[in-house]
C-alpha cells in the first residue's frame, strides 16, 4: 500500500530510509515553510529572522537591528554611530551631523548636548568644543569661535567669558586674554 503524506506548514518531507518511508522534519531556525507540500524549507528573506523551529513565517527585524543575509536565526545589532528606526530592514542608517549613537542596537541617535558637536556622520560620541570656542545649542555639527574681547579656556564651553578689565583678545576664537597697550 502506497500512502501519500503531505507535510503540514512548518516542516518538510524527508526520506526516512532506503524504503522511502516519509516523515516530517521541522524547519530549522532561520527557515520557514508556509504551505502544504513536499517542498523544502525556505531561508528567511533579507530583513527577517526566525529563532524557532517548525515555523510558517519569518519575523521582521525590530528597530535597532537589521538582516543583510538570508536564513538568519537572529538579527544583527546596528553598530555604534548608526541606527535603524524601522522594522524589517537590511542595513542601518548613519547618525546625522550633530547626533551620535554610543551603543549598538539604537533605534534613534541622540542629540549632542550643548558644549559639544558631531562634525561627521556615524559618530559614536560627541566632541567637546575646543578652547576658544563654544556651543550654546544642542545637535550641532560645529562650534562657534569666541568673539573678540571674549575667551574660553576650557573645552566643552557653553559660552565665552568676557576678558577682565584692561585685557582683551586680538582675534576671535581665543582661549585667553592679554593686556591691552595703554
Amino acid at each position: 500500500m502506497n500512502r501519500t503524506l503531505t507535510p503540514p506548514p512548518g516542516c518538510a518531507l524527508r526520506l526516512r530510509n532506503y524504503r522511502e518511508d516519509r516523515h516530517c522534519v521541522s524547519c530549522v531556525e532561520g527557515t520557514f515553510k508556509d504551505w502544504l507540500g513536499d517542498a523544502n524549507c525556505t531561508a528567511c528573506p533579507l530583513g527577517t529572522y526566525q529563532d524557532h523551529t517548525g515555523q510558517t513565517e519569518c519575523i521582521p527585524c525590530p528597530p535597532g537591528t537589521f538582516a543583510d543575509e538570508t536564513g538568519l536565526e537572529e538579527c544583527k545589532q546596528c553598530p555604534e554611530g548608526s541606527f535603524q528606526d524601522l522594522r524589517g530592514k537590511t542595513s542601518c542608517k548613519p547618525c546625522s551631523l550633530g547626533r551620535y549613537a554610543d551603543q549598538t542596537g539604537m533605534s534613534l541617535c541622540n542629540k549632542c548636548p550643548v558644549g559639544t558637536h558631531a562634525p561627521e556622520r556615524n559618530m559614536s560620541k560627541c566632541t567637546p568644543c575646543p578652547e576658544g570656542t563654544y556651543q550654546d545649542w544642542m545637535e550641532m555639527s560645529s562650534c562657534k569661535p569666541c568673539p573678540q574681547g571674549f575667551y574660553s579656556a576650557q573645552p566643552g564651553s557653553l559660552e565665552c567669558d568676557l576678558c577682565p578689565q584692561l585685557e582683551s583678545t586680538a582675534y576671535i576664537g581665543n582661549k585667553n586674554c592679554s593686556c591691552t597697550a595703554g
